[in-house]
């Protein structure tokens, strides 16, 4: 049997902003107060997880973070760079992900 993954033993630094020029506490804050009251009915029982929810949750989380716009350019020698601008965005980027391969759950 191959061993499984193993948390590595290097400390995490967090000198600064890390998402979104926020601090991960800032952004942990943030997701909660866009995320949580989404998650349930006003009655208080969860929501069932639908892609119509997941899409609501993006657009207002990314219209909290100020609308970010990502640009990727490819260097000649392939590496990539990725430029990222807030307060531009028309609307947040959708993915179609063929998920018709996958299994029912």
């Amino acid at each position: 049997m191959a061993p499984g993954p193993r948390p590595s033993s290097t400390p995490l630094h967090h000198d600064g902003p890390v998402i979104h020029n926020r601090s991960d506490e800032e952004y942990q804050q943030l997701h909660h107060q866009v995320v949580d009251n989404m998650l349930r009915f006003k009655n208080g029982h969860l929501c069932p997880p639908t892609l119509n929810l997941g899409r609501r949750i993006k657009q207002k989380l990314w219209e909290r973070l100020d609308r970010p716009t990502l640009k990727e350019t490819v260097d000649k020698d392939g590496r990539v760079h990725v430029d990222i601008s807030y307060g531009v965005g028309v609307h947040p980027p959708h993915y179609f992900v063929d998920t018709s391969e996958e299994p029912e759950m």
